[in-house]
């Protein structure tokens, strides 16, 4: 269920990459699109470039977010909310899988790609990891991790 924490992360992300480049593959059928690419005419590129979406639009964006990115990495679960912001940021650039997989070989655990109880634990108990975590997924690009 959307709750505050989520709303929150929402707000702060930069849903202009993401948007334009994950969901125009991933979810074709989106009701933003049909906006978007009703724009014609002098200045359309600018204009398509810039669309705001409309409540019914974000709504839409929101279900899919907190569904298929920040509820599979179970970020409402990690007490550091920072750490919890990085790790759902990362599953949109990287997929939830290949995030959780590296977050669980930087910690030493089980590698299954699965944010269960193990991980989750592991994480809220682990010195430092936020730093760790985010300088990995900066410097070593984990599109790479299989």
């Amino acid at each position: 269920m959307i709750n505050e924490r989520f709303n929150s992360w929402f707000e702060k992300t930069d849903r202009s990459n993401y948007i334009n480049e994950v969901f125009r593959t991933e979810y074709p059928s989106l009701s933003l699109w049909k906006s978007i690419d009703g724009i014609k005419g002098k200045g359309s590129h600018y204009k398509k470039k810039n669309y705001k979406p409309l409540p019914n639009e974000i709504e839409e964006i929101k279900n899919i977010l907190y569904k298929n990115y920040y509820s599979k990495v179970r970020a409402d679960y990690y007490n550091n909310v920072n750490l919890a912001y990085v790790i759902a940021d990362a599953s949109l650039i990287y997929g939830v899988e290949k995030t959780i997989k590296t977050l669980q070989r930087l910690m030493h655990i089980t590698v299954d790609g699965i944010a269960g109880r193990q991980t989750v634990t592991t994480a809220n108990n682990f010195n430092g990891l936020l730093t760790a975590f985010a300088k990995t997924i900066n410097m070593f690009n984990i599109k790479k991790v299989k």
